[in-house]
């Protein structure tokens, strides 16, 4: 009974399509380094949803990886963003350690009452512009 279970379990492991990943640095600072996946950018009406990586830097990373007590290697948030009033929320986090072992796993339900002004001069804003320049690209193309 066990063999033809795992057989079907590594036939459904390989015939998953990989999804490829283009992610590009945005932004950094003496925290962080933070990259968007350009072909994660999907539009869903009215909002967008892109995924972000970001790789903790400097004492940024001493202080994550104190609270892990392990290498800390970066953490991919799912973001969705307004195109009309310039607001974002947090839908799913993951962090890695330097093994890609999730260390912590964070899931929030999507909600229109939910989205969050964005301020202007931080990540999430470089963020929200990145988006919006690769979607208003893609639509012209």
């Amino acid at each position: 009974m066990k063999k033809p279970f795992v057989s079907f379990l590594l036939l459904i492991c390989f015939a998953v399509p990989a999804f490829a990943t283009q992610f590009v640095e945005i932004g950094s600072n003496e925290n962080e380094a933070v990259s968007i996946d350009k072909d994660s950018i999907e539009s869903r009406g009215d909002h967008f949803v892109v995924w972000v990586k970001i790789a903790p830097l400097g004492e940024s990373k001493k202080e994550l990886e104190a609270q892990y007590k392990t290498t800390v290697s970066h953490a991919l948030s799912l973001f969705a963003l307004n195109p009309i009033l310039r607001q974002m929320q947090l839908l799913s986090y993951v962090v890695y350690d330097e093994k890609d072992n999730v260390l912590e796993i964070e899931s929030y339900n999507f909600s229109k009452d939910e989205f969050q002004e964005i301020p202007p001069g931080t990540i999430i804003a470089n963020i929200y512009d990145s988006v919006m320049l690769y979607h208003s690209l893609q639509s012209v193309e």
